[in-house]
């Protein structure tokens, strides 16, 4: 912008003075011979940025044959561990290397052997090796400058800028020395020469640029998208990327998006070691027309890092034939991976640990928390300081304690893994086993295990007894909820959430009675959460609940077994059709027969007639009906227990 008014300044200075010349001639009567000349300065107005020949010539790569993409891992102690054409840099990282001439264009098209100016040098998309790169050019030219990179992917170019100046490392420079230097009444950053407290000159720049040939290369994978020198963030933060690299497979749905894991996606040692190959696709929405085990073609959209956690928001996604049928997916029949069994060793390495991040994984031997206490007390959304900060901090530090807000509005409990973390575990899925029954606050546990009370601080704290869950399963996020911290470990509000895929992520051991209601899995107990739920439970009607895990919840208006008697109409046992209110009642087996609420007793006279069952009473229940009674005839009743009507 400054390169262009400044020429405009001199162009229009020049139109004045041809304007005023040929009025001079027309004034002085000069028709004839009367001439303007007007001077054009002559001033740098680009770069050409070439690349050296060599031997062998470099390669700008190309669509078909792209470059390599470089993640710029240190190899300062191995350098090995760059792959061709990957050199370990000057700068201690893995970088592509390319030598290129650089020269000063005028704005006539001619090389400007008059500008022995500083250029900056930089690469988009993509980054420097070293940071910042400037360069001294000399009578027009600059020769054989190396440039170290990493980060480009598909159509990258070098530019080349006139920046006026080369960063000084000087305490004190034209910039920063508080003196007016080129006299034009302006002071360091005032001065418009000044780019920057580094900038050596008060001198103002024509900003003029310059661009390489379009340097191809290859589309970043998801592996690419998460390898990185930072901890939680990804090299590519805030890049429009577009993946299309892979085996890539759906391997979780949330609501709010999908896992996607590419299970070909290899380490640069060509091993398949699954690490850094998974990703969430933020959607917003639950994305329906999403399933596990679908294949994608391709995904593009932004990368960005949400609590610690590498994602691409609101993604633009190809389905292998659903949305588009003639992708080149490498093996369209490519299955999700099984899952990653999660071991101390790794537990206790936040940095190994980021390696399966939105991988699935599996860990053993989790301590369900015994305590889920309400440290919002006032319950104004937020945890204020003094006690109700020292009571999140507390729980925190406690390895089986979950604060209830979380449990509440997030669907997370907390759960102490291998006796070595703090995890946290969503059940959101899984629903199958939430450890606390309640959906608000204050009430009773549905589950019938944990108890309710009020601490001497009044904070409202729920105590369950132990439970161990032998395996769950699920995909790994970062949880960080500190606004600008995200270093593992840096982060006092930090955490691993685990979301299961489906019920039976969460593996409860079957042997073992965890509700303590007397049945085991094994035993029957369909929900051993639940002391309310297992066989020995009467069922209740239409609650949506199998009580009694008979695999069914009884609709009180069906005659669920054919009897001609529903619930609604006195049927007692709607699973058994010798059961129901018209049905002869067999004294002393313990079963009321005929729905009326008892079971005759042979040697009681139920019905006051001086005989009963065993006597020879051949309906216990109506004085009219005994041995001695008068039979009546055709009434349909043996009256007098002879067998006979």
């Amino acid at each position: 912008m400054r390169m262009r008014t400044m020429r405009e300044r001199r162009l229009s200075g020049s139109a004045r003075w041809g304007t005023w010349s040929v009025a001079l001639c027309l004034l002085l009567g000069f028709t004839a011979g009367c001439k303007e000349t007007l001077k054009r300065d002559v001033t740098l107005h680009t770069f050409n940025v070439t690349l050296t020949e060599t031997d062998p010539p470099q390669v700008l790569g190309t669509i078909t044959d792209p470059l390599p993409f470089s993640n710029g891992r240190e190899c300062t102690d191995d350098p090995s561990i760059c792959a061709a054409p990957e050199v370990c840099s000057p700068f201690g990282i893995c970088a592509l290397r390319k030598v290129v001439d650089i020269q000063a264009v005028d704005s006539n098209g001619n090389l400007m052997t008059s500008y022995n100016g500083v250029a900056s040098i930089d690469i988009t998309p993509g980054e420097l090796a070293g940071g910042k790169q400037t360069v001294q050019l000399v009578n027009g030219e600059a020769k054989n400058v190396e440039i170290w990179y990493i980060l480009a992917y598909e159509k990258t170019v070098i530019w080349v800028e006139d920046v006026g100046y080369k960063p000084s490392s000087t305490k004190y420079s034209q910039c920063n020395d508080g003196l007016d230097n080129d006299g034009n009444g302006l002071i360091d950053l005032n001065d418009p020469g000044c780019s920057g407290i580094d900038d050596d000159l008060e001198v103002t720049a024509t900003y003029a640029t310059g661009a390489s040939e379009v340097l191809w290369h290859r589309n970043p994978s998801i592996r690419n998208l998460n390898i990185s020198k930072y901890s939680s963030k990804s090299p590519l933060q805030g890049k429009n990327v577009f993946v299309v690299k892979g085996k890539m497979v759906v391997t979780n749905i949330v609501n709010g998006g999908f896992y996607v894991t590419d299970v070909n996606d290899q380490h640069e040692n060509d091993t398949n070691d699954g690490y850094f190959n998974s990703i969430f696709l933020f959607t917003f929405s639950n994305p329906d027309d999403v399933f596990i085990g679908d294949v994608l073609c391709s995904f593009s959209g932004a990368v960005f890092e949400f609590t610690g956690t590498t994602q691409i928001q609101f993604p633009s996604y190809e389905i292998y034939f659903k949305t588009r049928q003639n992708c080149e997916v490498p093996d369209p029949d490519v299955k999700p991976p099984a899952p990653i069994v999660i071991d101390k060793t790794v537990l206790n390495d936040e940095l190994f640990l980021e390696r399966y991040e939105s991988n699935v994984v599996e860990f053993k031997n989790v301590q369900v928390s015994t305590r889920y206490i309400l440290c919002d007390r006032n319950q104004n959304g937020t945890i204020d300081p003094g006690e109700e900060d020292n009571c999140r901090n507390d729980c925190q530090s406690d390895p089986l304690c979950t604060e209830l807000s979380s449990y509440l509005e997030f669907a997370q409990w907390e759960g102490f893994v291998d006796e070595t973390r703090k995890l946290s575990f969503s059940w959101a899925i899984a629903n199958n086993f939430k450890p606390l029954g309640i959906t608000l606050r204050g009430e009773e546990d549905k589950n019938g295990i944990c108890t309710k009370q009020l601490t001497g601080q009044e904070f409202l704290v729920y105590t369950c007894p132990p439970r161990t869950i032998p395996v769950i399963v699920g995909n790994m996020r970062q949880l960080f909820l500190c606004s600008t911290e995200t270093t593992p470990g840096k982060c006092p509000v930090g955490s691993w959430v685990i979301d299961p895929r489906r019920d039976t992520d969460v593996r409860l051991d079957p042997d073992l009675d965890m509700d303590q209601d007397g049945f085991s899995i094994n035993q029957g107990d369909c929900n051993d959460n639940n002391v309310n739920v297992n066989p020995g439970r009467p069922e209740i009607p239409n609650n949506g609940i199998d009580d009694n895990c008979d695999g069914q919840d009884l609709d009180p208006d069906k005659d669920a077994d054919g009897d001609g008697f529903t619930i609604a109409q006195g049927d007692c046992d709607d699973t058994n059709p010798n059961i129901h209110p018209n049905a002869i009642e067999i004294p002393g087996n313990g079963i009321d027969e005929n729905c009326d609420g008892q079971d005759l007793d042979p040697t009681i006279d139920n019905d006051g007639d001086g005989y009963t069952i065993q006597q020879g009473d051949c309906d216990d229940s109506d004085p009219d009906v005994h041995p001695d009674a008068t039979e009546i005839p055709y009434d349909g009743i043996d009256n007098n227990c002879d067998g006979k009507f």
